[in-house]
């Protein structure tokens, strides 16, 4: 009688699927790994516990970058990793003005987006908003600009649609600014 030792060739590996909302990301995670596995285990990235089981589902609440890592161990105690990448990006409206005063008017600011989440994205904004007249379209550019004639403030409003018909929406005096004239009141 001889004693053998044997090496496996056992791999973790395994699928996903996704099911995305406005609000979460719901994934599906399927062990596929070759071999005797014994034990399974994901790390999904977000900081919750682990899952057990060789097929589990996680949900994402908050957008990021989520490296997923399965852990499988073998009838002979033997461990191998396999890492993937789940990302889910919930749709954050954001733009910044090049200037947001000026001292004689006309006066043209431009507006830089800073949308995050997934193109493509659908743009409405209103350069002079306010909240009792209701909002105006005034234009569906993703970077524009807008010339103001008349001396006053300003409230600007971004509303955005991501590739999901998600919505969300930002002025700008939501971020503690508007546009305003500083030219001097003259009279004789």
């Amino acid at each position: 009688e001889t004693d053998a030792v044997g090496i496996g060739n056992d791999t973790a590996d395994f699928t996903y699927s996704l099911t995305r909302t406005c609000s979460n990301l719901t994934v599906f995670f399927s062990g596929t790994s070759t071999g005797t596995i014994t034990s399974w285990s994901y790390s999904f990235g977000d900081g919750s516990p682990p899952g057990i089981g060789q097929n589990v589902t996680h949900v994402y609440n908050s957008s990021g970058q989520f490296p997923v890592i399965l852990t499988t161990t073998n009838s002979n105690g033997c461990q191998d990793t396999v890492m993937k990448t789940i990302t889910y990006l919930k749709v954050q409206a954001g733009f910044e003005p090049d200037t947001t005063y000026a001292c004689s008017y006309p006066f043209t600011v431009n507006f830089n987006n800073t949308t995050v989440g997934t193109p493509p994205f659908v743009w409405a904004w209103d350069f002079s908003y306010e909240s009792t007249d209701g909002f105006m379209n005034q234009s569906t550019m993703e970077d524009p600009s807008y010339t103001y004639w008349y001396n006053d403030t300003f409230d600007v409003m971004l509303k955005v649609v991501d590739s999901y018909g998600c919505r969300d929406s930002i002025t700008l005096m939501d971020m503690g600014d508007s546009i305003w004239f500083l030219g001097a009141n003259v009279s004789f």
